[in-house]
């Protein structure tokens, strides 16, 4: 991941500088994101479409495509037979309908290609979803003048999907595309003083790139470089291209290859310049909305930490012993680690969102562990009436990700780590336990609350151990991304392994906001409420876009007239508020009104299943809907034609528009001065984050200048 994060942060200087012309080169990966099969799926396609052919060799066929050499494959179905080959391969590259994922890496190809884009994709999912002009080899002139101009072109090598004859799939195809006249040349030229990203391919698979690099010296055909391959971790190493620096991304246990988007995503915000005043985020074009055909029916919104009012522990730490002297031999922390200074300008808000989130959504699903606040906002009756209808949903995390310290008394990093969550016994711990820590009946009440508390687990939903490594993997992975990196106040001379001690929640934060993303994704949420996140970070994780108006904005509308409105301070206010709340959910308009935010909730496609970042609308519902809902709740809790609830306006900070990361960077340049002082390092001692700098010129200085800024 080191290598990862030097090559990521020259790809980023480079690019704000203008230093070189950027070049990507989309390969076959790319169309898989639409559902379109990749060379290897494409010849099982044919073999399928051929098993009845009598002039293939079969035998010699599989050994051919067992080899890896799916070129020569390609030449004997054609030579077996050219319309079955060209009918069977129109068919499977033929895009049915445009994914949310394919949307998303669209928008970000747009924004970062300014000028060429280079692909070697027959299909035309490029072509209908970019606005720029695209050209074949055969026009390559017009590519080349396109490019010394900047003016923004796509240039397809091997052909489009609606001419057969320009396709480019054999090893004949191969051989008479490079004899063009020209061709190589007018390549060169294109490449001349570039920098090509390569997307969506597997360079030890790229049999044009192969031939390229046989056919001239590797710096004739794609010049000096640097080139760039966003690539999986596990895959072989490229050829030997001169100057290709590796981008790792890992891949989840789901086979998505989606984080190779989030490369492109740091360029895409590199080159934002908001104006003053104005985030980031607004500053990025707006997502291209896509059809997607497996939309779940229900809505489900969810919050992780309903902030009731009080105080409560955020984080734990766990000693664990050496069996042998007794003493200490590691210390492992876990939670979020939030103080008190970090969260003072918060205002409790858990009753205002559990209500919005009863108006606006099907299901609010919210963590196992916070089930007694929940309980005690709403109500003991209430809770479990709302349970038994489906309205809550419970999230089951049977691991812990923790950042662990070899030794508690010394200064030296830690590392990543996750662990079982146990009963005393060393069994596992099941939900159901953590619920009854929770919420224990009156002595005299057992009989009847115990068999309410044991039908919640009925409704729990469960990472698994699989979730729990790509969330560690994904946490290293961004952790090499200089934008994150930034964020959080980490040098880029700590080594990315590396965790000292006064980064430990920064991390710990940053692996809780991607076991959010993993959470929507497991159980296809809709929205999600993601408190104390920094907009940078967030944006840096989800790439998301913020939107004019929320579901909050919506559910205040609603039930007081006003956006806006404080409906945890009316509800304390008066009590019969949340029951008014609780007989509009079962109404018709109600249902309609949250069939409508679904459908328009903002897209924010970083998981499979994209979800909106704290319920944002991409467009506001349709006007007859919400008056209807407003009229439906108007009758239930005013039926005698009073007045509505008198509004109460919403006063806390909203996490979404401050630069909260700040604070956090405060922190822990302050955590970092008390670790100076109890070991007494000197400013010029050697920087314990392993960057082999001293101090004062290391995280000290870093997290200083931070805070100027």
């Amino acid at each position: 991941m080191n290598t990862t994060l030097h090559a990521l942060t020259r790809l980023l200087s480079d690019y704000r500088e203008g230093s070189r012309r950027l070049i990507v080169w989309v390969g076959a990966g790319a169309s898989r994101w639409n559902n379109l099969p990749i060379w290897k799926e494409l010849t099982t396609l044919l073999e399928v479409a051929f098993q009845h052919s009598p002039g293939l060799p079969y035998r010699e066929l599989r050994a051919t495509i067992e080899a890896g050499d799916l070129a020569s494959a390609m030449t004997m179905f054609k030579a077996a037979d050219l319309s079955l080959y060209t009918r069977t391969i129109t068919k499977a590259l033929t895009p049915r309908h445009q994914t949310r994922l394919y949307a998303r890496f669209l928008r970000v190809l747009d924004a970062v290609a300014q000028g060429t884009i280079i692909t070697t994709n027959l299909d035309d999912s490029l072509d209908k979803g970019l606005p720029r002009p695209f050209v074949s080899r055969r026009d390559i002139a017009r590519a080349i003048s396109a490019n010394a101009s900047g003016d923004p072109i796509a240039l397809k090598l091997h052909g489009t999907l609606g001419d057969s004859s320009s396709w480019v799939l054999t090893q004949e195809d191969y051989r008479m595309m490079l004899e063009e006249p020209g061709l190589l040349s007018n390549i060169r030229s294109l490449l001349a003083g570039s920098s090509i990203v390569f997307v969506g391919t597997g360079l030890q698979d790229a049999y044009l790139l192969r031939l390229l690099t046989d056919a001239n010296s590797e710096a004739g055909t794609f010049g000096e470089g640097p080139h760039y391959w966003i690539a999986p971790s596990d895959s072989e190493s490229p050829p030997s291209l001169r100057n290709i620096l590796r981008i790792e991304y890992p891949i989840d246990h789901s086979g998505s290859h989606s984080m190779a988007l989030h490369p492109l995503e740091a360029l895409m915000k590199a080159r934002a310049t908001p104006e003053a005043g104005e985030s980031a985020i607004s500053a990025q074009p707006r997502p291209i909305h896509a059809r997607e055909p497996s939309r779940p029916e229900m809505s489900t919104h969810v919050i992780f930490d309903p902030l009731p009012p009080g105080t409560y522990r955020s984080t734990n730490s766990v000693k664990i012993a050496s069996e042998l002297s007794g003493k200490p031999k590691a210390q492992i922390f876990f939670g979020a680690g939030f103080t008190q200074e970090e969260i003072s300008d918060i205002r409790p808000k858990g009753l205002h969102d559990l209500l919005i989130s009863l108006v606006c959504f099907d299901i609010l699903s919210i963590p196992v562990d916070v089930i007694g606040r929940v309980h005690y906002l709403v109500g003991g009756s209430r809770f479990f009436a709302l349970a038994s209808t489906g309205a809550f949903r419970f999230l089951d995390y049977p691991k812990v990700t923790a950042v662990a310290y070899v030794d508690d008394d010394t200064i030296s990093a830690g590392g990543l780590c996750t662990f079982d969550v146990r009963r005393d016994d060393r069994s596992q711990m099941q939900a159901i336990d953590r619920i009854r820590r929770q919420i224990a009946p009156k002595p005299e009440h057992v009989a009847i609350a115990q068999p309410l508390i044991d039908s919640l687990s009925s409704h729990v939903d469960s990472l698994t151990s699989d979730d729990f490594v790509d969330i560690q993997s994904q946490t290293t992975f961004f952790l090499a991304n200089p934008q994150v990196r930034d964020a959080l106040g980490i040098t880029p001379d700590t080594p990315v392994g590396s965790i000292p001690p006064w980064q430990t929640f920064p991390v710990l934060r940053l692996a809780t906001l991607l076991r959010a993303k993993a959470t929507c994704s497991r159980i296809q949420a809709s929205s999600a409420q993601l408190d104390y996140a920094s907009d940078s970070l967030v944006d840096c994780l989800f790439s998301s876009t913020e939107e004019p108006t929320t579901a909050g904005d919506i559910a205040s509308y609603v039930c007081v007239g006003s956006p806006s409105a404080d409906l945890g301070l009316i509800a304390d206010r008066e009590p019969a508020f949340v029951d008014s709340v609780l007989a509009f959910r079962a109404t018709d308009s109600a249902r309609d009104l949250r069939r409508a935010i679904s459908l328009h909730l903002a897209e924010s496609d970083s998981a499979q299943t994209p979800f909106a970042i704290n319920a944002a609308l991409a467009s506001f519902i349709p006007k007859q809907t919400l008056e209807g809902a407003r009229a439906s709740f108007s009758r239930i809790h005013a039926p005698d034609g009073g007045a509505l609830s008198r509004p109460s306006p919403v006063l806390w900070t909203d996490a979404r528009h401050t630069n909260r990361l700040s604070k956090w960077r405060q922190r822990s340049l302050a955590i970092l001065e008390e670790l100076q002082a109890k070991h007494r390092l000197a400013d010029t001692s050697p920087c314990p984050c392993s960057s082999g700098l001293q101090i004062r010129k290391c995280c000290k200085a870093f997290l200083r200048s931070a805070q100027s800024a």
